[in-house]
């Protein structure tokens, strides 16, 4: 996805909103598909955690590896989903944090099946996996 915003706040709050129609699978066909039939009556998702204190204070250059509970909301279903991060303080207003690992989300639990199999259908293809492995790579800044 290309489109996203969010905040982390001084307690460690973290709520990231993602808009679904930048889907980016570097297949522009597939990406109009995903849009149609996956994300057109809910294109938005949201992300909620709670990061450590112990984060939050991580001095330039320290790095911590840890792993935080997310609650995703997308497509009206909720899920809390386990989420590996390596977050680094890269200068006083900036924290990097990466996956460590994949988030594997289920689109059966999200109520994503008729829209996987209709991209299904339209590609014929025998089958898609209904777990989709998501990785990111983001910069928190402050707004100060």
């Amino acid at each position: 996805f290309t489109a996203f915003s969010g905040t982390l706040a001084d307690d460690g709050s973290l709520k990231i909103n993602i808009e679904l129609n930048s889907v980016e699978t570097n297949i522009p066909i597939r990406n109009e598909r995903m849009r149609e039939h996956m994300f057109k009556l809910f294109p938005n998702a949201t992300l909620t955690a709670q990061v450590p204190k112990t984060v939050m204070e991580l001095d330039v250059g320290e790095s911590t590896a840890l792993e935080i509970k997310g609650q995703l909301e997308l497509n009206t279903k909720s899920q809390i989903l386990p989420i590996p991060l390596q977050i680094t303080r890269l200068a006083n207003e900036q924290l990097l944090a990466t996956t460590t690992q994949p988030i594997l989300l289920n689109t059966v639990q999200f109520g994503l099946t008729d829209g996987v199999k209709k991209l299904q259908e339209l590609a014929g293809l025998a089958s898609i996996d209904q777990t989709v492995p998501v990785t990111f790579n983001v910069i928190f800044s402050s707004a100060n």
